[in-house]
């Protein structure tokens, strides 16, 4: 096959003369390996490639997207019709546009270690995993064991003559075991996740692991009162994820988000700063440039409280005659480019967790909740199923399980009062542990 740059200005060219205003072609090419053990056995193993190209066009204002896995002269040539007859069917938008030719960051996103280690030393990195799990204090045994990784390598050329090419690399491990304490038993999994090899620590799935699964063992009810919720990282995360939709533009553009009238006001706590950062090296939602090509940008959401930014891709950007924050993500070259967060996350504060705990006179540490989906991100009304520990004068006394968690997430913005020093990554999202003032917790 020839090569990338000269196959895709084939396709620019080819793309104008039929009609199109704007083209832009998008390679992506991957591999991934995928294993498990089970009683330092392994039990699977299951690796991947894929390539394909994704066609965007403009076309009157009309945007008509295709995609193929095959690079045969008659299929490039099918894919590119078939952009073009699909913006027959589109919605005219004035805004449509895609991005000029720009210079780029240089960001750490791939590790050649990843491709030229052996199979047998990632077998034998799950099983230590797996053995440390296993020495761990009411560890009844180990479900199972996982070690991922994926590499992958994109092309993107646009008619404004950007032509931009990065690689990736992303590695796991991933565990679940059962913790027993007496006639009482629970599951937890824990995962740790990173773009290079030697970044990757199975000491935190094993902590992780080992800490969800254990962590509820003897928990009894409570009686539904307001106090202090005390968030851990990991919990905080999904609450963060949950606020996502309302800090994106095109969102706001809509009005479905919760903080379309509020630029430049207070919606949280002082202190409270959320960040939006795809330019951290080494980081798993971190990269060059965004799904369309704009260079990927640091972007400060919230500031001590006040909301300073919108995330924008170009389309809402140029709506909203603003710049794009390079927001536009890209899950496959199946699927064009739509707007997203990259490294985003609540920025750490000042408070040893420990201290958090120490000054809470009576609350709940959560460690788990349910049903984070059924948040309305329109309204923010939220009432989840939540387990975690009571607090009382500064200390933990047992698990706690069969509460619920109700409020608004605009509230527990505004009512955070403590932040930990402990900012912690889960994949592409982070936060520190958060304590909350004032929360319902019902029985």
């Amino acid at each position: 096959m020839e090569d990338y740059n000269t196959l895709a200005q084939k396709i620019l060219a080819h793309a104008a003369h039929l009609g199109s205003d704007e083209t832009e072609v998008y390679f992506e090419k991957g591999e991934s390996l995928s294993l498990k053990v089970k009683s330092s056995e392994i039990t699977e193993t299951t690796r991947a490639q894929s390539l394909g190209l994704g066609l965007r066009v403009i076309k009157n204002n009309r945007q008509g997207y295709a995609y193929t896995a095959s690079f045969t002269p008659e299929a490039v040539k099918n894919t590119i019709n078939l952009a073009l007859n699909y913006t027959a069917y589109s919605d005219p938008n004035p805004y449509l546009t895609l991005v000029e030719k720009q210079n780029y960051p240089e960001v750490q996103t791939y590790d050649e270690k990843i491709a030229q280690t052996s199979l047998d030393d990632k077998i034998y990195l799950a099983c230590q995993c797996e053995s440390a799990v296993l020495s761990k204090p009411n560890i009844a045994k180990v479900e199972h064991t996982a070690y991922q990784e994926a590499v992958s390598e994109i092309w993107l050329y646009n008619s404004h003559n950007v032509a931009a090419h990065e690689q990736s690399s992303y590695c796991a491990l991933s565990c679940t075991a059962l913790g027993t304490d007496g006639s009482d038993r629970d599951n937890g999994s824990g995962f740790c996740q990173a773009t290079s090899l030697s970044a990757l620590d199975p000491q935190i799935c094993t902590e992780m692991t080992a800490k969800r699964a254990t962590v509820l063992l003897g928990a009894r009810g409570i009686a539904s009162a307001k106090c202090a919720v005390v968030l851990d990282p990991y919990i905080a995360c999904q609450f963060l994820e949950l606020l996502a939709p309302s800090f994106t533009g095109e969102n706001v553009l809509k009005n479905k988000s919760m903080y379309a009238q509020n630029l430049g006001q207070k919606i949280a706590a002082k202190g409270v700063k959320i960040m939006d950062d795809g330019t951290i090296s080494a980081a798993l939602g971190s990269s060059s440039f965004d799904g369309e090509g704009t260079a990927s940008k640091k972007t400060e959401i919230v500031s001590d409280g006040i909301l300073c930014r919108y995330l924008y891709d170009a389309k809402s950007a140029a709506q909203a005659g603003a710049v794009s924050t390079g927001n536009a993500g890209r899950s496959s070259y199946k699927t064009p480019p739509r707007p997203s967060t990259s490294n985003y996350y609540l920025a750490k504060g000042t408070c040893a967790p420990e201290e958090i705990i120490t000054e809470t006179a009576h609350g709940v540490y959560i460690t788990h909740i349910l049903g984070a989906h059924t948040a309305n991100t329109l309204t923010g009304n939220f009432s989840l199923g939540a387990a975690g520990i009571l607090i009382e004068n500064g200390k933990f006394t047992h698990a706690v399980r069969g509460i619920t968690i109700a409020g608004n997430l605009k509230d527990l913005l505004v009512n955070i009062d403590m932040i930990g020093n402990d900012l912690t990554f889960y994949g592409s999202e982070g936060s520190p542990t958060v304590r909350v003032r004032n929360m319902q917790i019902n029985a």
